[in-house]
């Protein structure tokens, strides 16, 4: 099992056929002009590529928030998936299990490097971050609403 690939953005979804669709993709960077803040809504967007030997039985995503200073930033989520079937008419190759989890009302206490760590079954397939600070909005980066205004 390996992490095909992860990003965060703004909001996202699965379909019914099992396909992404993405909000504001790619964040990495927001900026705001005071903390501690209210990120409104922020997704975690990846999919994970599931070996056929692997496909058969239950596994367990982790998705663990780590703020600056390595303490969490939210609340740690576990959600089951599997077992998933294989291809039809090609058992050799790997599925996907994608993942759109969307996190709203995210406390941003400070400046600094946020971390998502994502694990399955007690193992780690990536990590992926996002810098906030306080400087003025840029061009192409979404800013950040305090809470109560």
């Amino acid at each position: 099992m390996e992490l095909a690939f992860l990003m965060l953005a703004e909001a996202a979804e699965t379909s019914s056929s099992r396909m992404l669709f993405v909000f504001n993709g790619g964040i990495n960077h927001l900026r705001s002009q005071g903390y501690p803040t209210i990120l409104p809504m922020l997704a975690v967007v990846g999919s994970i590529r599931v070996f056929p030997n692997e496909a058969a039985v239950p596994h367990e995503l982790v998705l663990r928030g780590l703020a600056p200073g390595g303490k969490s930033f939210m609340q740690e989520l576990r959600l089951p998936f599997g077992p998933m079937s294989l291809i039809d008419g090609r058992p050799d190759l790997p599925v996907y299990h994608h993942l759109a989890v969307n996190l709203r009302g995210v406390p941003i206490r400070e400046v600094g490097t946020y971390t998502i760590v994502t694990m399955v079954d007690d193992r780690e397939l990536g990590r992926i971050e996002f810098i906030c600070d306080n400087l003025t909005v840029a061009q192409n980066e979404a800013p950040m609403k305090r809470e109560g205004g």
